[in-house]
């Protein structure tokens, strides 16, 4: 609101996992694609960031005695970078297994593959999803840029409100 933004940059593995504040200020300043974006911006914090373990690929996600949640799952949407949905999808789904493991005294890694299995069934598929969609807009960044204006139209945001929100 009131016109401040928090702004996040994705890598690809192929790319450097590591922008300090100089290296990141420098990017949206000399960027040809960022820096139109943000000429008239002003910074308000301290740059601050870490590499978030992005979804759309399953990955183990427990074994004897244990269940990765959330973040840790890899659980975070490749496409937009939120995860507290899916976090909180997981943290029920992990309550239920670990129901499962004290009821039947089994806490072996055969068992709670079951966990994994209902993971990836309840949200594997949207993270599957953005995940090629986010391939696809870094191939193609002007796609991206097409769509945001095509939101700036007032039918096509009351088309979006009405048909897909």
């Amino acid at each position: 609101g009131n016109d401040l933004f928090n702004v996040g940059l994705g890598f690809n593995k192929k790319q450097d996992q590591h922008i300090d504040q100089q290296k990141f200020l420098s990017l949206i300043r000399t960027d040809p694609v960022l820096s139109p974006k943000f000429k008239s911006a002003e910074l308000m914090s301290e740059v601050i960031g870490f590499r978030l373990p992005l979804g759309g690929e399953e990955y183990k996600i427990s074994g004897e005695r244990f269940m990765l949640a959330g973040d840790a799952a890899y659980l975070i949407d490749p496409l937009q970078g939120h995860g507290i949905d899916k976090a909180m999808i997981s943290g029920v789904l992990a309550a239920a297994q670990a129901e499962k493991c004290i009821k039947q005294n089994n806490f072996s890694a055969e068992f709670m593959k079951t966990y994994d299995r209902e993971v990836y069934k309840k949200v594997g598929k949207e993270l599957k999803r953005s995940l090629k969609l986010m391939k696809m807009l870094h191939k193609n960044p002007w796609m991206l840029e097409q769509l945001a204006r095509m939101t700036q139209n007032e039918r096509v945001k009351e088309f979006l409100y009405d048909k897909i929100l």
